[in-house]
């Protein structure tokens, strides 16, 4: 079939499982009912919900992952569409299909698709802000709920909101509470209750349920973070396609930087949408060159916002009159996946 089981995707499935039939986040082992080898709230928000809407099919939940992984396109196709019109959406998609990613982690029952749609939500979210004068509280909130429910699933998923911070800063809306609590009360909330899950379960805040299961590395930073990871990182970098984006993306800015001053791109767009990948993905994709455990899937919200902003650099460059060949190409792409989906 077309679902594969990994070790994470079982156990998040059947946190969720006995979350709605037995009331407990725990998973049995050895007779013994012990915490989960990952925080709760994706079992609880995803997977528990899939098994009380669709019943006890224990790959239920992969209708709500790959759900939300379409969202994630959708709106990787509104941020190039916003930046560049028809072209620069249909690129965005295009972008995102041509990673092995998010093709692969949209089948699995794991936070990775998921996660990375949410920062696509969120980029969304932030080039629609930019481009008004005013704060938006709707389009604030917007971000703040995909930015919290990103945090959820992984905590590190909290530096999405920092563009958002900053915009507030630079555009003097410091002073706006509405603001504030629109983007960060969503992160706020996700961190209290894993501070709070963890202190109930583990004893500590900062003790979580990789300390319990893999003390080794986890309780000695240099083993958990280091720079001899570095290489290994980086190739997986690569094999994830965000290398070959990276540099595809800053070709297309020197080229558009070339442009004549009158040409009609929108530059403030293509900017937004290059800060927000830079400023929420650099970080993240900084934390985990160091990281000990060396996987492409750690890189998908990386890759999926460079994916969406290379979409939008290739529609500002391409001509209006020849926009429509995105589409044209965008429909043939998914016309033949699905056609391959239909008879495999």
């Amino acid at each position: 079939g077309s679902l594969t089981y990994r070790y994470d995707s079982v156990e998040y499935a059947a946190a969720g499982y006995r979350m709605v039939y037995q009331g407990t986040p725990t998973i049995p082992i050895g007779g013994r009912d012990l915490p989960a080898g990952h925080s709760p709230w994706f079992s609880l928000l995803v997977a528990a919900p899939s098994y009380w809407a669709l019943g006890r099919e224990p790959g239920n939940p992969i209708y709500a992952v790959t759900l939300i992984a379409v969202a994630g396109i959708l709106f990787a196709f509104g941020t190039g569409a916003s930046v560049s019109g028809m072209a620069g959406g249909s690129a965005a998609v295009l972008c995102v299909l041509a990673t092995s990613g998010y093709r692969t982690w949209g089948r699995e029952i794991t936070t990775d698709a998921p996660t990375a749609a949410l920062f696509l939500a969120a980029a969304w979210f932030y080039v629609r802000q930019e481009g008004k004068a005013l704060p938006d509280v709707r389009l604030l909130a917007g971000a703040g709920v995909a930015t919290g429910l990103a945090t959820a699933f992984r905590s590190s998923s909290a530096i999405a909101a920092l563009p958002f911070i900053l915009l507030l800063l630079r555009r003097g809306w410091a002073r706006i509470p509405a603001a504030w609590l629109a983007v960060l009360l969503p992160v706020a909330l996700a961190s209290a209750a894993d501070a709070t899950y963890n202190v109930r379960v583990f004893g500590s805040p900062f003790r979580n349920s990789y300390h319990f299961w893999t003390a080794v590395p986890y309780d000695y930073f240099h083993l958990t973070f280091s720079s001899i990871y570095f290489v290994d990182n980086v190739m997986q970098l690569r094999a994830a396609g965000g290398l070959a984006l990276l540099a595809l993306g800053l070709t297309g800015l020197l080229v558009l930087k070339r442009l004549k001053p009158g040409t009609p791109v929108d530059r403030g767009g293509v900017r937004a949408v290059w800060f927000y990948a830079a400023v929420a993905g650099g970080p993240l994709a900084l934390l985990h060159l160091f990281f000990f455990y060396p996987d492409g899937r750690y890189f998908m919200p990386v890759v999926g916002l460079l994916a969406a902003a290379c979409g939008a650099v290739a529609g500002a460059l391409l001509p209006r009159r020849w926009h429509w060949l995105g589409a044209v190409a965008l429909t043939i792409v998914l016309a033949t996946a699905i056609r391959h989906r239909a008879t495999h």
